[in-house]
């Protein structure tokens, strides 16, 4: 997660050099959190789901990369599925 913070606070210059900043974040939101419902740690895979989708809507928002905005929606669809399951799994609402 750490390397990702630092492609997200330099995020303009790695959408500029075709760097998937927005794919990696995800990605490793979701690593995270699964690693946390293996420990049954549901409050910190709870947050990291949740961020991934914060983000999706923060890009969405901002329009910060115009290229990938049909992508957004796609991404968002299944983070929205993953975070439902995750609410079975976890017994969280």
């Amino acid at each position: 997660m750490e390397k990702a913070g630092e492609l997200m606070q330099n995020q303009k210059d790695c959408i500029s050099h075709n760097i998937p900043v927005m794919p990696i974040f995800i990605i490793s939101c979701n690593n995270l959190a699964e690693t946390h419902c293996l420990l049954k740690n549901w409050k910190g895979a709870d947050k990291m789901l949740k961020r991934s989708i914060y983000y999706i809507l923060y890009v969405h928002e901002e329009q910060l990369h115009s290229q990938v905005e049909h992508m957004l929606s796609k991404w968002f669809f299944n983070q929205m599925l993953l975070y439902r399951e995750f609410s079975k799994q976890s017994g969280e609402p």
